[in-house]
């Protein structure tokens, strides 16, 4: 018998769970969950968790909870009512907390540092005002920081743009994020309560909503309401201006003075407590005080804080000593609410313990294996104290809360910390709010508030914050947590019915006559053969020994993805019990209008990619094939990048988008600001030349395809297309950008073409680019590495089958007076025909299911820009669980493939393969 397994399950949804949710369907999963408070009630809709209530206590009322007179297990009453609230559904406890005390993010500082910008290092900020001003106080981008591995000075504070980082600002300034509604059945109203509420009191009558008329216990229905608050707009400012507001230092009081717009330009700033005016030099001006993760090249905070990177982060009290700083080093403080006075609130960071059920491990099916599981849950309350002592005894006395040294009666220690330490760490965590815990709250965390604000919030200074806080809040409620069904989906069942039976008809349709003209183009006839005997050896025999490769496919292909397909017409839970919805999962995606935005960039994505990728083999082997000296050594130079892991061509890629202006491609491209003018002059005419004749050469390509029939024609016209579509894109959101300035279309051309002028007469101005983290140019990012690191190996295929093409070809058409431009058009591309349909066809579909280049770079970000129905699925499957809506929109993206594989197999029929020529 194997020991007992424990599974440690974060908050990161970036690791796939997939093999965890495998092991726990083939009943092999670990008997002990360490789980994430998003993830309880995810596990246990699936059935992977066992209920504890026959060791902690049964909820004999049947108020929904397990009170503490209802509890038999002391520990039990430690534990905050809203805490209780989080480990119950349905009067039932599923997981306990991972420590015996709250674990809450606070803010640590480091003192020295206080001390030398002339702050106190006994306390920090008490409000949103004077936290800029310390961290106005604490950066300095120009300083030279012992230890760092770049050159980026010192920043004030350490950004993590998350939902959770975001949540202590919000709660400080009165807001909060989702509620519990009941319907009072005594006052027949309802009645909202905050989502830690457990006893539900009728703010008319004071007594609880818990039961209807008939004694049944009422549903509780969430709402999302954070839009409904003002702190929520402040909340977001505030972490606006820790990334873009501008500042300046006096140049002898080093005092930071706040600078708008008119200031900048004038290049003049006005001390606002004396009034005094001083000028600046425009690289005098600093542009926020945040080092943000995820935009920069390191983002260890660890290290960032050790060095002295940045001087004031967010973090759990058990990670002081991960820093390794001197005690007189680091200092801790609450988080600072919006005005003094108000009470500081941060996010409690519990880790919560849970039970696998039997069905997912059968080692519980023994009851003494179940106790002895408990008793490991139980270890961190029952050994609390002798914990608490180990670790003072251990020299780390300080990383305890003081409630932690008092209970253990480690008075000693206690006393022997700093009076403002003390005080500091007690306020830092006397007021604890939870993470939102109710259904789905992992996709309305991850999924909505990362994708749709935090991912914006830092790149874009003029974000309309009211309008998407709105949007943000409506895609919540309709989507995420209204758990009724959607009142739509009644009114298009009718509809839906008709579409499938449309598209299973017109996919047996297809499918019958294509066999049919297979059957016909091969049919066999037994004259041809001879005699039965013969017959029989060539034709019984090639079936016999195709038999086991046939039915190795059915087993492992098409039995799974026929059993497979049912879960796209159920609620599935892959242990718990299934629920049959017919078509609701069809029609969810359909009248989703996020599904439609996952279309829409897959659409791009795969034009994009053919048109960056798929040409640029062939035009490659074009170039190769002409080379006449060192053929070799340039085939093995375009090849080595294919050698490489492609997750490390990812990872090396990432590293070179850095959106700073150390990053290499920002470095390449700024260092042309340092050209000459004519030598600026000559490169800008030279790209600009290209670029026409790109144009040019795509327009007389369509041109030439629109006259012609074939399937070259046809993939000629749709690269040419692409790279229109990609210059019309291009001069579209230069028109937007121009038209904010003039509002009207031929103002807004005149200053189009005035601004082209511009940049064709002036020295190059680059900037550093955002690059992964910019919307608009992350859908080009993350297909770049993939067509650098395949485009060599691609094109010795194509090289290979150019050596095909008879060179008496070529000679009838110099005959005919065709030249270079004829010979390609109307020799070579009809020659690689079946190379370019197998290659074309194979492209489409993997680009239609590329998901591991996007995850790795970007995740489906910045705000779902690079979210592809591939990754889609992927999320919706493997981090969300919700297996039968992720089959259904897979059943939609397989529908738009099946056109492309029936045409290719048409062509394949018709193909002719030879031999190629010897090099």
């Amino acid at each position: 018998m194997r020991p007992f397994t424990r599974l440690l399950l974060g908050e990161n949804l970036a690791n796939s769970i997939a093999p965890i949710l495998m092991a726990m369907a083939a009943r092999n999963g670990p008997e002990l969950c360490w789980l994430a408070i998003h993830r309880i009630r995810q596990f246990q809709e699936q059935g992977f968790l066992y209920p504890l209530d026959e060791w902690i206590g049964r909820d004999l009322d049947g108020d929904g909870f397990v009170s503490n007179a209802e509890a038999t297990w002391e520990g039990w009453t430690m534990i905050p009512d809203p805490v209780k609230a989080v480990c119950t559904i349905d009067g039932h406890i599923w997981a306990v907390p991972g420590e015996a005390y709250p674990q809450a993010r606070i803010l640590l500082y480091r003192r020295d540092l206080f001390e030398e910008a002339g702050l106190d290092p006994n306390r920090g900020p008490d409000s949103w005002e004077e936290f800029l001003e310390y961290a106005r106080a604490l950066t300095d981008p120009n300083l030279k920081v012992a230890g760092a591995r770049f050159d980026r000075g010192r920043r004030g504070f350490f950004l993590q743009p998350a939902a959770w980082m975001w949540y202590p600002w919000f709660w400080g300034a009165g807001g909060n994020l989702v509620e519990q509604i009941r319907h009072c059945p005594r006052c027949a109203e309802e009645h909202a309560w905050t989502k830690e509420e457990t006893e539900f009191l009728c703010p008319r009558d004071g007594r609880p909503v818990i039961f209807d008329e008939h004694g049944e216990r009422l549903e509780t229905r969430w709402r999302a309401c954070f839009a409904d608050y003002e702190a929520a707009e402040r909340s977001l400012r505030l972490t606006q201006r820790m990334v873009f507001e501008k500042f300046v230092k006096h140049p002898l009081s080093k005092k930071s003075i706040v600078l708008d717009a008119a200031q900048i330009q004038k290049g003049e700033a006005v001390d606002p407590d004396t009034g005094e005016r001083f000028a600046f030099a425009p690289g005098d001006v600093i542009e926020g005080v945040a080092r943000i993760w995820g935009q920069e090249e390191n983002t260890n905070m660890v290290e960032l804080l050790r060095n002295g990177e940045v001087a004031m982060l967010f973090s759990y009290p058990q990670q002081m000593a991960d820093f390794n700083l001197r005690d007189d080093q680091l200092g801790v403080a609450p988080i600072p609410p919006e005005k003094p006075g108000m009470p500081a609130v941060t996010c409690g960071g519990w880790s919560y313990y849970a039970m696998a059920s039997p069905e997912a491990a059968p080692m519980l099916e023994d009851p003494k294996a179940r106790d002895v599981v408990f008793d490991l849950i139980a270890g961190p309350f029952r050994y609390r104290n002798e914990m608490a002592r180990i670790i003072a005894e251990a020299g780390m006395h300080r990383y305890l809360t003081p409630a932690q040294l008092r209970d253990a009666g480690l008075t000693d220690y206690l006393e022997s910390l700093p009076d403002w330490w003390v005080r500091n760490f007690d306020a830092a965590i006397a007021n604890q709010r939870c993470e939102p815990f109710q259904r789905n709250a992992s996709s309305v965390q991850h999924q909505v508030f990362t994708n749709y604000i935090f991912a914006r919030i830092t790149i874009d200074p003029n974000l309309d914050i009211p309008k998407v806080l709105r949007e943000v809040q409506a895609a919540a409620n309709n989507k995420h947590l209204n758990e009724a069904a959607d009142p739509r989906l009644a009114a298009f069942r009718p509809y839906g019915a008709a579409l499938v039976l449309v598209f299973f008809g017109l996919f047996a349709w297809l499918l019958v006559a294509y066999v049919r003209g297979a059957s016909q183009r091969y049919r066999l006839d037994a004259s041809n053969f001879g005699s039965g005997r013969v017959l029989r050896y060539k034709i019984v025999a090639p079936l016999i020994l195709l038999a086991p490769a046939l039915l190795s496919i059915v087993l492992w292909a098409y039995i799974p993805l026929a059993r497979g397909s049912a879960m796209a017409f159920m609620d599935y839970k892959m242990i718990g019990e299934s629920r049959w919805i017919g078509l609701d999962n069809f029609l969810k995606a359909l009248l989703d209008d996020e599904f439609w935005i996952f279309v829409r960039n897959t659409i791009v994505y795969v034009g994009l990619a053919l048109g960056m990728g798929f040409a640029a083999p062939i035009i490659l082997a074009l170039l190769l094939n002409e080379v006449p000296l060192g053929k070799y050594l340039f085939r093995t130079i375009f090849y080595l990048p294919h050698v490489m892991s492609g997750l490390v061509v990812m990872l090396l890629w990432k590293m070179f988008y850095a959106p700073t202006d150390t990053g290499l491609l920002n470095q390449a491209f700024t260092s042309l600001n340092r050209l000459p003018l004519p030598l600026a002059l000559l490169v800008k005419w030279t790209v600009f030349a290209i670029a026409a004749c790109a144009l040019g050469l795509a327009a007389a390509s369509l041109r030439g395809a629109r006259e012609r029939e074939g399937f070259t024609n046809m993939v000629v016209f749709g690269l040419a297309a692409v790279v229109w579509g990609m210059a019309l894109t291009v001069a579209w959101r230069q028109y937007q950008h121009f038209a904010a300035a003039a509002p009207h279309a031929p103002g807004a051309l005149w200053s189009m073409g005035k601004g082209l002028a511009v940049w064709l007469a002036t020295p190059f101005d680059v900037t550093p680019q955002k690059w992964l983290v910019d919307p608009k140019l992350a859908m080009g990012c993350v297909i770049a590495p993939g067509v650098w690191g395949g485009m060599g190996s691609a094109a010795l295929i194509y090289l290979a089958a150019l050596k095909s093409v008879p060179d008496d070809l070529y000679e009838a058409a110099e005959i005919d007076g065709a030249g270079m431009r004829r010979k390609l058009w109307n020799v070579t591309l009809p020659t690689l025909k079946p190379l370019i349909v197998i290659n074309f066809v194979g492209a489409t579909i993997g680009a239609f299911h590329a998901m591991g280049n996007i995850l790795v770079m970007t995740g489906g970000g910045p705000a779902n820009a690079t979210m592809t129905l591939g990754l889609a699925i992927w999320y919706q499957a493997f981090t969300y669980l919700n297996f039968g809506y992720a089959t259904a929109m897979a059943w939609i993206l397989g529908t738009l493939l099946i056109g492309f594989t029936v045409y290719q197999l048409r062509i394949l029929r018709e193909v002719e393969f030879r031999r190629a020529g010897e090099n």
